[in-house]
């Protein structure tokens, strides 16, 4: 999971410094980091919006007893 989500995350970068430099080049630097700031800004609605802020305790760990054995798995008893 983390090889994904850092390669999405590279494979934003560019198209985001293309962006940066195009809006710098047409609407101006002081204005392209307003909106670069508001852009970051608005990352934070994904969790006020979400039920994280209303989660008091982690959520109990379902019994996985009835999962299949892994064939080949080491354990170490």
């Amino acid at each position: 999971m983390n090889a994904s989500y850092r390669f999405v995350v590279s494979g934003v970068t560019p198209i985001g410094a293309l962006l940066g430099g195009y809006l710098g080049t047409f609407i101006g630097l002081r204005l392209t980091l307003v909106v670069g700031a508001i852009g970051t800004l608005t990352a934070l609605l994904w969790i006020v919006f979400s039920p994280l802020p209303k989660l008091n305790e982690l959520p109990a760990q379902e019994d996985d007893s009835e999962c299949p054995e892994i064939v080949g798995a080491e354990t170490t008893s």
